[in-house]
């Protein structure tokens, strides 16, 4: 969770106000730590606020935060408490919540693609394998062809907000989460890309070491 941490402390720095102190935490898994410990390193934080729908995970961050940056970190139970009077607000979670929440009627969440930086195409939640020697292989089979097909990418396209490649499937999905024609997007699971990943992986380990 470190990088994309990262990602969000830089977001921090360049576009909250300077003045920014107060933190609201949606979410309150890695994604929420690594975000939260961004923000203390670019701005004088005094206080945050964190939400998630399960009350030990919530309770259990602030206390962990607390401890690990010095500031007072309070856990609460609703949204509205979080992101009212606050910035920034963090959104340490997946798209399926950020439209959850707009259905609940917190309405001003955005999803920010700058001109210049349009987002990445990638093959979403990892590639679908099939096995070798597997006791079933025909189920296999089976479970494959159907998720390709387009009742299949249907289901896939409304429970994971990730487009499909097929043509024909139409769900209603977010605007934000469609390629737009001719947009240069870059391909992060192109298959130049997905193959040589192993040159990545060395390079990581020869810089880092084997843990």
């Amino acid at each position: 969770h470190m990088r994309v941490g990262a990602c969000a402390g830089l977001a921090a720095r360049y576009l909250a106000r300077d003045d920014a102190s107060v933190v609201g935490m949606l979410g309150s898994g890695g994604m929420a730590e690594t975000y939260l410990r961004a923000f203390a390193e670019v701005r004088k934080l005094r206080e945050v606020k964190v939400y998630s729908p399960t009350p030990a995970n919530r309770e259990a961050y602030a206390r962990k935060m607390s401890e690990m940056l010095g500031v007072p970190v309070t856990a609460h139970d609703g949204v509205e408490e979080v992101v009212r009077g606050t910035r920034p607000i963090a959104f340490a979670s997946i798209l399926f919540f950020v439209e959850k929440f707009r259905r609940e009627g917190i309405k001003n969440l955005a999803v920010v693609l700058p001109e210049d930086a349009p987002g990445y195409v990638t093959g979403g939640f990892s590639v679908l394998k099939q096995a070798r020697n597997v006791p079933h292989p025909n189920a296999a089979q089976v479970f494959i062809n159907w998720y390709v097909s387009r009742p299949g990418q249907e289901v896939y396209e409304r429970t994971m907000l990730a487009t499909s490649r097929r043509k024909d499937v139409k769900t209603g999905i977010p605007s934000y989460l469609v390629p737009r024609p001719g947009v240069e997007y870059f391909e992060a699971y192109s298959e130049a890309r997905y193959l040589g990943r192993h040159v990545v992986v060395k390079a990581i380990t020869d810089a880092l070491g084997k843990r």
